[in-house]
């Protein structure tokens, strides 16, 4: 389609019955409908880190993970964003969910669009930001599921 919808279940107009729960998976379920090629996840840092970077100066980067990587994936994910909640764990969630369909999801920081944007133009993998990929397992899973 060449679109890149952005997904906040607080900005649609509805009533609390229908509320979904959180934006980051609601995400990952519209990526998975639309059978998206990738799946950008925002929040306040700039990658994954093994342990909270807001608590722990000593936090170490964490740029790329394979979907089976991903499921063993044991950091410290508590706490909200301040625009937000589910903080890091509904992040990985989502995640999970896309790459099991065969997206691949990156996790970078919202506030800082420039490095989404030379991402999509040139594939930079010079960014400081979490790639997610699909394993080829994972893709045969997903080719199934459309046949």
């Amino acid at each position: 389609m060449g679109v890149i919808p952005i997904i906040n279940e607080n900005d649609c107009i509805c009533v609390d019955e229908l509320r979904f729960g959180d934006n980051d998976t609601l995400s990952a379920l519209v990526a998975v409908s639309c059978n998206a090629d990738e799946l950008f996840l925002l929040t306040d840092v700039d990658c994954l880190f093994d342990k909270n970077p807001h608590e722990f100066p000593d936090a170490k980067p964490i740029r790329e993970l394979s979907s089976i990587e991903l499921a063993k994936l044991d950091v410290d994910v508590a706490g909200d964003s301040e625009w937000g909640t589910g903080g890091m764990a509904t992040k990985l969630v989502a995640a999970r969910t896309a790459v099991a369909a065969g997206i691949e999801c990156i996790l970078t920081h919202g506030a800082k669009p420039d490095k989404v944007l030379r991402y999509l133009r040139d594939g930079s993998e010079n960014e400081l930001m979490t790639v997610f990929r699909v394993a080829p397992d994972d893709m045969q899973f997903a080719v199934s599921k459309m046949t």
